[in-house]
């Protein structure tokens, strides 16, 4: 028997996105603890010299820690059905997370440009950071595509404390990107 076209979608199990959410991550922390990894296997087999990461990269900690501040204002705001603070945190948030990527592109464009200006020495570490940097960006345009997502929704009344997940699974993937960013950060610089 087939399911007609207006059918309601079948609801995944309880818990279901949470655990989905925490592959994701975990598949994540992979991809990320490889290029990690391989940052340090080239500069430690090649006797590398540690390089200068843009000052940029170092300043854009902090709205993207700010993101995760208000993410977790913005869980806070659900819980206690606050739904016009959880409006204000969401739509901070969503302009910080698009500062973090907007402060990004030049330093991406100048590692870049010190890859390629120093490409004759054999030094892939200028390369190898424009990679992670710009897969760390990637996945924070991602977590603004879903900010911005949740953000409508939000708008929409979709939430409240008894619907709050997806600001919960939100909040956390932010997270997730904070301690990535710390991370390579403390790798690399």
């Amino acid at each position: 028997m087939s399911e007609s076209p207006t059918s309601p979608r079948p609801r995944a199990p309880r818990g279901a996105e949470r655990i989905a959410l925490l592959l994701f991550l975990a598949s994540l922390t992979m991809l990320f603890v490889a290029g990690l990894g391989a940052w340090l296997l080239v500069k430690i087999a090649r006797d590398l010299e540690p390089i200068e990461l843009p000052v940029a990269l170092f300043l854009a900690l902090l709205p993207l820690l700010g993101v995760s501040v208000l993410l977790e204002l913005a869980c806070r705001a659900v819980q206690r059905d606050a739904l016009e603070r959880l409006r204000i945190f969401l739509g901070v948030a969503l302009g910080l997370g698009l500062v973090f990527l907007l402060v990004q592109i030049p330093s991406l464009v100048e590692l870049l440009s010190r890859h390629n200006a120093r490409k004759e020495e054999g030094n892939p570490l200028f390369g190898l950071a424009f990679f992670l940097v710009l897969l760390h960006a990637l996945h924070v345009l991602g977590g603004v595509a879903a900010l911005i997502r949740t953000t409508l929704r939000a708008r929409d009344h979709a939430y409240d404390h008894e619907r709050s997940e997806p600001v919960r699974y939100l909040t956390l993937y932010w997270h997730f990107l904070d301690v990535v960013w710390v991370v390579m950060l403390l790798v690399m610089g």
